[in-house]
């Protein structure tokens, strides 16, 4: 259920804040789960990343780098994810 109100709610936004930004680009159905592409970090070194949500949110592919605008941004993604999907 908490899957579904996020794929009707997904809307391609981006957030800025002084220092980092994150941007929903883009979500995808697979079977009962869904993946998240977003952007997110420092303006000058954006890095692209995709979420698998199920039970869990996971990082897909690969792992941002843990740079302090990296961590700000994922924090901002946990609070926003967190109204919608119970984390």
């Amino acid at each position: 259920e908490d899957l579904k109100k996020i794929e009707q709610n997904f809307k391609n936004i981006t957030i800025k804040k002084d220092d980092f930004f994150l941007h929903f680009e883009s979500i995808y159905k697979q079977d009962e789960n869904l993946l998240l592409k977003v952007a997110f970090g420092a303006f000058n070194k954006p890095e692209h990343c995709y979420l698998h949500l199920d039970k869990t949110i996971d990082f897909a592919f690969k792992e941002p780098f843990k740079i302090q605008e990296n961590i700000k941004a994922i924090n901002e993604l946990k609070e926003i994810l967190k109204v919608q999907f119970k984390i």
